[in-house]
């Protein structure tokens, strides 16, 4: 969550913005996981398109595994 937003703040936020666009595609390719034990990193490209705005990014995922389910713990976009 970036800055010092509470969790509620964000997803407020979050939820604000995917519904204000009538299309959102998100396409993922290149994608290269590597799990240890409990934790794993994710790397993928990220194509983002939605009514006015569209990116390309390189995106790495690290997730924890907590009570049988994979966890998003940080996202970081280059």
């Amino acid at each position: 969550m970036p800055g010092a937003q509470s969790r509620a703040q964000w997803e407020s936020q979050r939820r604000a913005r995917i519904a204000s666009k009538s299309s959102i595609e998100v396409d993922i390719s290149n994608l290269n996981v590597q799990i240890n034990g409990e934790e794993a990193t994710a790397e993928f490209d990220q194509a983002y398109k939605a009514d006015k705005y569209s990116d390309n990014v390189r995106k790495t995922l690290r997730l924890k595994k907590e009570d049988g389910r994979w966890k998003i713990v940080t996202e970081q976009a280059s």
